[in-house]
């Protein structure tokens, strides 16, 4: 079986956008955020009670600018996967047109809330997302 990540439909909205009418670099960070929560909650089944996902490191490239009121899709991808953290890439498209707006990275590390230390990904959640299973 395929591992499959959903993909994120945004609406860029009104406050997305800076003063140009163009949305704002920094609402890129936010539609990445949608689509790795989305991403997250398929992952439960294989998540430890006390475990959880924090973000080490998030960036971002723009390739085109885009105004607001437009659909975007966030697709994502796992680039690489360790003993406690995975990398994800994201590609925002625009759904009409699907030229590609930006492209994103994040490093995810399995983060024990409680003990407030990192903690190796289980087995079950490391296969999955290896897509070993």
């Amino acid at each position: 079986m395929a591992l499959h990540i959903p993909e994120a439909t945004i609406y860029a909205r009104f406050n997305d956008s800076d003063a140009s009418g163009y949305i704002s670099s920094i609402s890129y960070f936010s539609y990445m955020e949608e689509a790795r929560t989305k991403f997250f909650d398929s992952l439960q089944k294989y998540m430890e009670e006390e475990m959880s996902f924090i973000v080490a490191s998030a960036q971002c490239k723009y390739e085109r600018c885009e105004r607001v009121k437009e659909y975007l899709s966030v697709t994502t991808s796992i680039t690489h996967v360790g003993h406690k953290s995975f990398h994800l890439a994201h590609t925002i498209s625009n759904t009409q047109s699907s030229d590609v707006i930006a492209r994103g990275k994040a490093v995810i590390v399995c983060f024990n809330f409680q003990d407030q230390q990192t903690v190796l990904i289980p087995a079950s959640l490391r296969a999955y997302l290896k897509n070993e299973r």
